[in-house]
């Protein structure tokens, strides 16, 4: 599994935003601090000129106000444009980048004009440096970002793929070992501790089969041989004999269903052992059938390698079979049951058990049932 991608789009997107807020920030400042200092500029020029101009006139000296193409200075006769303007400073009245100043001196009322469209020209030079300027303090901000977050999410990562390994049965990790001393490594201390939690409770789990099988399988033991004893007597009655009998089988199959429960239930690898299909199913057939409705097809025998609990499995699927005419045909590989006896009320897909499919699973086998027939795919190779 790929690492948090999302999570890292919004490290990226977050240090995009903080690039973008402090470069406008900066820009702002600057753009501020540029109109502001073409303002002063004009200002001291200005008045400057206002000063000197009063000075020379308050000392008898010749004073002539400035005339040129970015410096002009009026008295007495004003354009009517200025006329009207108040002291102080004004700027952009015809274009941009005029500067006027008023000033009342003690030669009169001054009118100076200058022109610093040239500085307003280097200004929009300069805010095309600066919208480039943004642009890349957003793009060197988020590409920052993408590599610190690579970094900063390794470690999440590796205990992101160390947690989609983790088996299915319940197992003591150290996924906090190698982990830094920050909240990853709290984080993957929690996931020990409930490995470990639930490691525990498993093994506790399995203590309790063990025990349960021990403590099960001896009285139903007992009474398997008591029934067996039994049965080898002559019964005093017809009736007595087929109580005998009912009672057998009733101890057998709750003697497989509890082994088949304890199968699904325990965690322990299953015993695999040598043995003939063609065997097994002429004993299930002897063991669960009253009548002659399952037959083999044929006696060849089939040597395969499979689980202990395989004549478990067929002996709980032939006493669902009682009163259906079958054939079974044993090959490599599977047991094949055809059905000529089924009807409506004897579906084999719906008169076989959950625990049946349970147990099949569990020793890596498949049951496939239907009208026609019931057919048991082992996973091991025949031998």
């Amino acid at each position: 599994m790929r690492p948090p991608a999302t999570l890292r789009r919004r490290f990226l997107l977050a240090f995009a935003a903080l690039g973008l807020v402090m470069s406008g920030l900066l820009v702002g400042a600057v753009l501020v601090v540029t109109d502001d200092y073409e303002s002063l500029l004009a200002a001291a020029i200005l008045r400057g000129q206002a000063d000197d101009y009063a000075l020379q006139m308050a000392n008898g000296l010749p004073a002539v106000l400035p005339r040129t193409q970015r410096l002009s200075g009026y008295r007495g006769r004003v354009p009517a444009w200025l006329a009207s303007l108040p002291p102080g400073m004004h700027e952009d009245l015809q274009y941009e980048g005029q500067h006027v100043g008023v000033f009342d001196t003690t030669a009169g009322r001054l009118y100076f004009v200058i022109d610093l469209g040239d500085i307003e020209r280097l200004e929009q030079h300069l805010d095309t440096w600066l919208a480039a300027f943004v642009a890349l303090g957003v793009a060197t901000s988020a590409a920052l970002g993408w590599w610190l977050a690579g970094g900063a999410l390794r470690p999440l990562r590796r205990l992101a793929t160390s947690v989609e390994h983790l088996q299915v049965r319940p197992a003591r990790t150290a996924l906090a070992e190698g982990m830094p001393d920050d909240e990853l490594r709290r984080l993957a201390s929690a996931i020990d501790d409930y490995q470990a939690r639930l490691a525990t409770a498993d093994e506790r789990e399995q203590a309790f089969f063990a025990d349960a099988s021990h403590e099960l399988r001896t009285p139903i033991a007992v009474v398997r041989g008591v029934t067996d004893v039994l049965l080898d007597d002559v019964p005093a009655t017809a009736r007595g004999a087929q109580r005998l009998e009912r009672l057998d089988r009733g101890v057998r199959e709750l003697s497989d269903l509890v082994e088949a429960l304890l199968a699904v239930a325990r965690r322990p690898p299953l015993q695999m052992g040598e043995m003939d299909l063609t065997t097994l199913a002429r004993d299930a057939i002897k063991e669960t059938s009253t009548s002659d409705s399952l037959t083999l097809a044929t006696d060849a025998a089939v040597r395969i390698r499979a689980a202990a609990e395989l004549p478990v499995l067929l002996r709980m699927i032939l006493r669902r079979l009682t009163g259906v005419r079958g054939r079974i045909v044993a090959t490599p590989g599977q047991l094949a049951i055809a059905l000529a006896g089924a009807d409506a009320d004897h579906d084999p897909a719906t008169m076989l058990s959950p625990l049946t499919f349970r147990l099949a699973q569990r020793i890596d086998a498949t049951v496939h049932a239907d009208a026609a027939s019931i057919v048991v795919r082992l996973a091991s190779r025949s031998s």
